[in-house]
């Protein structure tokens, strides 16, 4: 399943080291598996979003200060196919029903606040908003970046659901500062969490 081209993506973003390798290919496998049973077979793509910590100045930007954050070894990944729909459909371990999300209302919606569908939402709010394509997709996502864990969870989702309007819609054109101020918009006007931009 995993030929050279995916070989090198691993490697690209895990490293060599034998051990790490191997954990990680099992579990892309896994998730590859778990999204064609649920979705079908279709043309595949990966993504992987790293959490995050901070080394220095905790939370100062939301007053302008000055912050040092690293990304870490814990990640949310995600197998993805577009879905030719206006929706966003995503499966999440731990949740029953996958998370859905209709494109052609991207106005804030009150009882989403705190949910994987207001962080979608809000990705593809501002998006659109930007002047670049959405398009709807069906995902399975993992991730060892827990809630509450002081890691930017939301954040992870937030830049993977960019990652994947940018990679799919828009020719990988946005650049990464780009993508986390989306995020950041999404955080805060729709998730309803207010968060400086190193989250």
């Amino acid at each position: 399943m995993f030929n050279g081209s995916l070989t090198h993506f691993l490697e690209n973003i895990y490293g060599k080291d034998q051990a790490v390798f191997e954990y990680q290919k099992k579990r892309y496998e896994k998730l590859i598996e778990e999204h064609v049973s649920i979705f079908g077979k279709n043309k595949l793509y990966l993504f992987s979003s790293p959490g995050r910590t901070e080394i220095s100045g905790n939370h100062t930007d939301h007053n302008n200060g000055k912050v040092l954050a690293a990304a870490i070894n814990l990640d949310t990944i995600t197998a993805v196919s577009a879905s030719g729909t206006p929706h966003v459909k995503l499966l999440s371990n731990g949740y029953k029903k996958p998370f859905d999300v209709n494109l052609s209302h991207l106005e804030a919606v009150e009882n989403e606040k705190q949910t994987t569908n207001a962080l979608i939402r809000g990705v593809a709010a501002r998006f659109k908003a930007l002047g670049y394509k959405t398009g709807g997709f069906n995902a399975r996502l993992t991730s060892e970046v827990l809630p509450g864990s002081g890691l930017s969870s939301s954040a992870s989702i937030e830049i993977l659901i960019a990652s994947v309007f940018n990679e799919l819609f828009n020719d990988g054109k946005i650049s990464a500062m780009e993508m986390a101020k989306i995020g950041q918009f999404s955080e805060i006007n729709y998730f309803g969490k207010p968060c400086g931009l190193m989250d």
